[in-house]
């Protein structure tokens, strides 16, 4: 079973890798999180190989039997359908920070009237 939670593990890496290399800067696991509607320790749990998703073997494994052209054709169908959100609004703990640092200092500098 650890065999398994391992590939899965492995695929949600190279997952992350490839979105990271796409939106071309760091994804942070709160924000794929957020954008997936899982906590994230639940993520990170997934990401360490503690836990995986709920059908995720059995997804893989029928993707995996596909012909490659036929996966593609298979997220098309996916993506027209539930419109996933494009890799480019996920965003880094440092582009967050410095957006709230940014909110924090704009607060501070307001004076009551």
């Amino acid at each position: 079973m650890n065999t398994i939670r391992s590939g899965v593990s492995e695929t949600l890496a190279a997952i992350m890798f490839g979105l990271q290399r796409a939106a071309n800067r760091r994804i942070s696991y709160a924000s794929m999180a957020s954008t997936l509607g899982v906590s994230e320790r639940a993520f990170a749990e997934w990401m360490r190989g503690a836990r995986e998703p709920a059908a995720m073997e059995a997804l893989l494994r029928m993707l995996a039997m596909l012909p490659e052209d036929e996966v593609s054709r298979v997220l098309d169908v996916w993506r027209q359908k539930s419109q996933p959100p494009p890799v480019d609004h996920l965003s880094s703990p440092t582009r967050r920070r410095t957006a709230k640092k940014q909110s924090d200092e704009t607060a501070a500098n307001k004076k009551p009237v």
